[in-house]
This record gives structure tokens, sequence and C-alpha cells, in this order.
């Protein structure tokens, strides 16, 4: 379907094979987005019909089996002004777990990818050389990364940059961890920004994929863009009178250390224990001893 028949989507699902390699569009189904709608369910549904049962047993034993998808996804209200939604989920089986595993992240990333013409890019096989995926306005391309290879992420988004001569791409990347297929290393994207959980960057690490670049200007179809900004309004003023946000938004979420080692939720040396020396490390803390100004994800608050 189209992003005219399906309001808050583009409609359109990116698959991209590392072994042939082969890229292929499809179209999203409206049954799919109805149920499913986007971001993690969405991925949930797509992996569901994507896997055999004996497919799953295989990734069960071995999650790093070029079997496994990765899927980057969006949800419906992501690129639009509601408050906090510029966030993208990456799934695939966990290398850690072997069950399903999950993780998002924010920053910039999110947007380009809803602004490139795509609601979802789904990744199988293992390319036989290090690659990065390239896609710019529902152009992909799957390009040579053998010089990117033990590249930082930091270097690796400043070179795929440079050489596309394209200062608007926004990069999601692995850095030695991913590479080495280290089962929790963390993609990274926008400098900074983290999906942290699940060992996803192991997953690429394991497909040779180094990184996937996008920048995109498509527009993105509202069904009552009216109301959708006055209920963003609203949600605004109520973010912006919490103390809550205001607290997490000045201090970060290291803000939360303190209070959850009251509750035993902030392990330390490596799970052996609850307790340790949070105060050096909270936010507060860190504020005083590096100030920083602040870098924040599309639309926030």
């Amino acid at each position: 379907m189209t992003s005219q028949e399906l309001y808050g989507y583009n409609g359109k699902i990116v698959y991209i094979n590392l072994n042939e390699p082969k890229v292929e569009v499809k179209g999203l189904s409206r049954d799919i987005v109805e149920n499913y709608l986007g971001g993690v369910g969405l991925s949930a549904k797509l992996t569901y019909n994507l896997l055999t049962d004996e497919d799953y047993q295989k990734l069960i034993k071995n999650p790093l089996n070029e079997l496994n998808p990765l899927i980057f996804a969006t949800g419906p209200l992501t690129g639009t002004s509601t408050p906090s939604s510029s966030r993208y989920s990456v799934t695939a089986i966990s290398p850690l777990t072997g069950i399903w595993g999950e993780s998002t992240s924010g920053g910039f990333f999110p947007l380009s990818l809803r602004k490139s013409g795509f609601d979802a890019i789904i990744i199988t096989g293992k390319s036989n050389r290090p690659v990065y995926i390239l896609i710019e306005n529902q152009k992909v391309e799957i390009k040579n990364a053998t010089s990117l290879w033990t590249k930082s992420t930091y270097d690796t988004i400043e070179t795929i940059k440079s050489e596309n001569s394209n200062s608007n791409l926004r990069i999601a990347c692995i850095g030695k961890a991913g590479e080495n297929i280290v089962k929790y290393a963390a993609i990274i994207n926008d400098e900074g920004r983290a999906a942290g959980r699940c060992g996803m960057a192991s997953v690429m690490g394991s497909k040779n994929l180094k990184a996937i670049a996008i920048s995109g200007s498509e527009t993105i179809q509202y069904k009552d863009k009216k109301n959708l900004m006055k209920t963003s309004k609203t949600v605004l003023g109520i973010i912006r009178t919490s103390f809550g946000a205001q607290f997490y938004s000045h201090y970060g979420t290291l803000s939360g250390m303190d209070i959850g080692m009251v509750y035993g939720d902030v392990p330390g040396f490596y799970f052996t224990e609850s307790e340790f020396p949070v105060e050096k490390i909270t936010g507060l803390a860190l504020k005083e001893k590096y100030p920083v100004l602040s870098y924040a994800c599309a639309g926030c608050t």
C-alpha cells in the first residue's frame, strides 16, 4: 500500500539479502500495521513471517547464523511533532540468549529512516566482505566497507559522510566490539546514541555489515494533522512542567543512579554487588565535573 492509503506509514519495507547480494522493496499491508503498529511490534511480526520452525531451531543453537533477520524499524509517530518520538528499534534473535532480542535508540537516524521512504529495513544473509548499506530517498546501495573495518564508530560516521559528499547522512554503525562479535556490543548512531541491549551489534558484525547510512526528504502523510498537532502541544506542555522530565533533561539518565541504588537496580562488580560509591557518577556529579552543551534527539522536548 502507498503512504496515502496508510497514513503514518511509508507503506514500504526494503529487504536486503547480503548473500547474493539482493535488494527488494515490498509493500506493507494494512492488516499488519493495524495489528502490530510499528517498531518492535512490526519487527516481531516480520520476524515471525520470515522464519520457519526449522530456521528458529537453528538460531536457538547459533543466533549468529546468517539466517538471523536483523530488522531496523520505526513507528507511525516517528518524525512527527509528537514529543520524544524520534526512536527506532533494532531486533534479531539475541546472541546472548538465543531468543527474541530488541533494542532502541534515538537521535536523528530514526527521522532519516522515516524520510528515506521505508518503514523498516530487513537484513539477512552474510556478506563475503565488509560492507555498508547506503539509502538515499529509496535508492539502496551495498557498498564496500573494507577500509572502514577496525575504525571507531565516530571515525566511521565521519568517513562515510565524506566519501559520499553528504553531510546530511545519518548513520548507525558498529565498532571493534561488534566486528569481533562481542555478544553485548552496541550499535551506535549519531555520534553517541546507542542501541545497547541484546547484542545487536554482534549480529551486524556476524553479517560483515559495518554501517547503515541514510538520508531522505520524503514527506510523512497525516490523516488529521490539525488534531495531531493539538494533541502534541498538550503533551508537550505536560512534559515541560514535569519535574522528572526537567531533571532528566538537565542531568540525563544517570540522574536515576542514586534512586536505582535504593531499589537494588544498579548492578556493580559484574552483577556481584548492588551497592558502590554511586555518588561519583550521578548525573549531577558529572555535570558539575564535565560541563558540556546538551545534545538532543530530533524533536526533543
